[in-house]
C-alpha cells in the first residue's frame, strides 16, 4: 500500500514554460484569491523576479517582443521548493540540481534525497504553494516576506531569503540580480495589471487605490542598500543562479 501511495504521488519530471503575460495574470490571481485582494505592482513584481531568476525564461516563437517564463521550471514550480515527507504539497518529482558547498560546486542526482522538489499539476496550484510557502510555512522566511514582498523591496526580500539559506549562492550577486529583475518587470507588471484582463482583480477599487496599486519603485532601490554589499555593481549570471538551488526546507 505504502509503495503505491508513494507511486501516485511522485510525478515524472517535465519542463512547464508559460507566457509571460499568463504568468503575471495567473500570479496576480493567485494572490488575490490568498489576501482577498489584489496585490501592488512592486509587490508582485518583486515575487517575479525572484521566481524568474529562479527558473529562467527565454523568447517566446509565438509572441514577438515577449519571452515564455518558468522555462526551467519543473511541474511548475515556480520557486524550486523542497518537497520533504512531511509537506503539504501532494507530489513530487525528482531532477538533478546543484548547491554551492563551502565555495564549491556540487552536483546532485536523482533519487538523492537534494533532487526531490515539490510537484503541481496546474501553474496557479505552484503559485499558490510558492505564497503559502514563504508566507506561512517556514517561519524563517517570514521576514523576507512581510519586509520584502509585502513592503514592495527587492533587496530585502532577496537577502532575507540568503541570510535564511533559502539560495546557496553569493548574497550580493543574487540580491542585485532580483534587483536588476524588479525594475525590468516593473512596467510589464504595472501594464499587464491595469489591462482589461485584469479588470475583475481590481473592479472595486476606488481612483486612489489604483493610483496605489500601480505606484512604481524608483530607480535607486539598490543605491540606497549599497553599504550592505559593497559598491560591486557585479550580477549573478541566471544561469549560475539556477546551479544553486539550495535546500531551502
Amino acid at each position: 500500500m505504502g509503495t503505491e501511495m508513494a507511486s501516485w504521488r511522485e510525478i515524472p519530471d517535465r519542463l512547464t514554460p508559460i507566457p509571460e503575460r499568463e504568468y503575471i495574470l495567473a500570479l496576480a490571481w493567485t494572490w488575490t484569491r490568498f489576501y482577498g485582494q489584489g496585490p501592488l505592482s512592486k509587490q508582485l513584481a518583486c515575487c517575479l523576479s525572484q521566481m524568474v531568476l529562479e527558473t529562467g525564461r527565454k523568447p517566446d516563437p509565438d509572441r514577438r517582443g515577449e519571452f515564455l517564463w518558468g522555462v526551467y521550471a519543473h511541474n511548475y514550480n515556480w520557486g524550486n521548493i523542497k518537497h520533504t515527507g512531511g509537506d503539504l504539497a501532494r507530489h513530487w518529482q525528482f531532477y538533478r540540481c546543484a548547491e554551492i558547498i563551502k565555495g564549491k560546486q556540487v552536483w546532485f542526482d536523482p533519487p538523492h534525497p537534494q533532487t526531490r522538489f515539490r510537484a503541481y499539476e496546474k501553474a496557479d496550484d505552484g503559485m499558490m504553494d510558492y505564497i503559502r510557502f514563504l508566507a506561512m510555512d517556514r517561519e524563517r522566511y517570514l521576514k523576507a516576506w512581510v519586509e520584502g514582498v509585502l513592503g514592495g523591496e527587492p533587496v530585502v526580500f532577496a537577502r532575507e531569503l540568503g541570510r535564511a539559506g533559502y539560495y546557496t549562492a553569493s548574497i550580493a550577486r543574487y540580491t542585485r540580480t532580483v534587483v536588476r529583475l524588479f525594475m525590468e518587470f516593473q512596467g510589464k507588471v504595472a501594464e499587464v495589471l491595469s489591462s482589461r484582463d485584469a479588470n475583475g482583480i481590481y473592479a472595486s477599487a476606488d481612483e486612489a487605490h489604483r493610483e496605489r496599486i500601480m505606484r512604481l519603485v524608483g530607480a535607486t532601490v539598490w543605491d540606497s542598500y549599497r553599504g550592505e554589499f559593497g559598491d560591486s555593481e557585479e550580477e549573478l549570471p541566471e544561469d549560475e543562479a539556477r546551479e544553486a538551488i539550495t535546500p531551502n526546507v
